[in-house]
């Protein structure tokens, strides 16, 4: 499965809160993929990243997020998440990524995609 198919771009879109006083973060993130296969393919998509794991681990608490691909097609994934922060130390007012790693998992077989 993971032969057939391509991340074009995955930039990440800013984390921000929405409420000055609020105690939630909106996530996003969009991924545009590619199926070469004529196949339809699923997979999860989780975000890795070695240096600001902070945000990519309040992300993958929401996560992993699934990804449904039809054969021979391209599509832009919107992945939104609402993160509970109250419970963090320091707080995360907002921040954003780009360049940044996924993995994506189909059953036993995973793939790193570097950003």
């Amino acid at each position: 499965m993971f032969s057939n198919e391509r991340v074009v771009n995955f930039p990440f879109i800013p984390i921000y809160i929405t409420n000055r006083y609020d105690s939630i973060l909106n996530g996003e993130c969009h991924l545009v993929m590619e199926n070469f296969s004529k196949d339809e393919v699923q997979f999860t998509v989780e975000f890795y990243d070695r240096y600001d794991k902070e945000m990519f681990e309040l992300m993958n608490e929401y996560g992993p997020y699934t990804v449904t691909l039809q054969g021979k097609s391209e599509k832009t994934v919107w992945i939104e998440t609402k993160m509970d922060v109250s419970n963090l130390e320091e707080v995360i007012a907002h921040g954003s990524a780009s360049g940044f790693n996924i993995i994506i998992k189909s059953g036993e077989k995973s793939r790193y995609l570097g950003g």
